[in-house]
């Protein structure tokens, strides 16, 4: 049953211009998602003691109860696969579902949110859709199991930890418009070079380093950055500019 890991794997490719992975912060968990928009971070409700969050009677789907931790992995059963300290999700306490090292957080331009796993016995994956919800201070979650597609187990948690948490400062948005400047200035200057190479080539039938628009001012232009850093460092090291002559 490789279907199941098809399609998670696939699910970033298929759907890209909408699903975005999100890159934890440096030092946190997978759990956290940090962008221009603010942050997302779940390990306030999580467990970080081996055992698993959700784990009570009423998460279950058929004849099957779930354990699930976010961000750390945990152990539980005294048979099976989910002992080993690196479970994320399992089944009736035995059953591996997926691993916490395959845990992955994605993002669409709606601002949905989800994790994805994999790793898990006979390629056992899971996705759990994330739900903001700023009345769920104790997380809900619930599953529908792999009813839609065999071996691909979906969950729906809500709680207000999933709604974006805008940033304190404006650090982190100026920064991004800023990029956005820069690069708007770079493609701009690239356009003049082009369209004014191609006017000089076919319009004045220049040739050569000719094409260059403006070429002697971008010629010269390493020389009067040099002698303007030399007029203001001069002051600096006491040292006399001898290319001017005193008043």
């Amino acid at each position: 049953m490789h279907i199941a890991v098809c399609l998670v794997s696939l699910l970033p490719i298929c759907f890209g211009s909408s699903l975005t992975r999100c890159s934890p912060p440096s030092g946190e968990p997978t759990c956290v998602c940090k962008t221009h928009h603010g942050t997302i971070d779940l390990t306030k409700i999580t467990q970080n003691n081996g055992s698993a969050k959700f784990a009570d009677s009423d998460f279950f789907h058929g004849y099957y109860h779930y354990q699930y931790n976010p961000c750390f992995g945990f152990s539980v059963g005294s048979e099976g696969d989910c002992n080993n300290g690196n479970t994320a999700i399992c089944q009736d306490e035995k059953t591996l579902v997926s691993t916490i090292d395959t845990e992955a957080m994605y993002y669409d331009s709606e601002g949905n949110y989800e994790l994805h796993y994999s790793g898990g016995d006979k390629s056992r994956t899971g996705i759990v859709y994330l739900h903001c919800d700023e009345a769920a201070v104790n997380p809900i979650i619930n599953t529908t199991g792999d009813s839609e597609t065999p071996y691909l187990y979906l969950f729906n948690l809500y709680t207000n930890e999933a709604c974006i948490k805008k940033h304190s400062s404006g650090s982190d948005d100026s920064g991004y418009i800023g990029a956005i400047l820069i690069s708007l200035a770079l493609t701009g200057l690239l356009a003049y070079f082009i369209i004014g190479g191609i006017i000089l080539k076919f319009h004045q039938k220049k040739s050569g380093t000719d094409i260059i628009p403006n070429k002697r001012f971008w010629f010269s232009l390493p020389f009067l950055v040099k002698d303007g850093v030399k007029f203001i460092a001069t002051p600096c090291i006491r040292v006399k500019y001898k290319d001017y002559q005193p008043i």
